[in-house]
């Protein structure tokens, strides 16, 4: 879930300055200077399904939850299913008032509904 290596460090083209500049936020409003995790939403739908699936998904949520700040990064490139766009909305809703969420898409707004079916 994690980014092993800073974003920064690889980053190419549009798409990798995106992902520094969601990176650098992240460790600029960190605590004491830590960088939150940094995970795609597919990568996070796929962690938390397979997770649900083995019975863990309580104690898997918390590595999302717990963080001051969490990084879903290109949220909308690929489509969600039912199950994956529940997972996820539910991270994002228990997240409220609890730490700082970035989220990265190019999608507007309106075009969110899409994305959670």
């Amino acid at each position: 879930m994690v980014a092993r290596n800073p974003p920064c460090e690889e980053a190419t083209g549009a798409e990798g300055a995106r992902r520094c500049h969601a990176y650098e936020q992240t460790c600029a409003t960190g605590r004491g200077g830590l960088c939150g995790p940094l995970t795609t939403a597919v990568d996070a739908r796929n962690h938390l399904a397979g997770a649900e699936a083995a019975q863990r998904l309580k104690a898997e949520l918390k590595r999302y939850l717990m963080p001051a700040v969490l990084v879903l990064d290109v949220l909308g490139y690929l489509l969600l299913d039912k199950t994956g766009a529940d997972l996820l909305f539910h991270v994002i809703s228990q997240r409220y008032e609890r730490g700082s969420l970035i989220i990265t898409t190019n999608k507007v707004c309106k075009s969110w509904a899409e994305i959670f079916n």
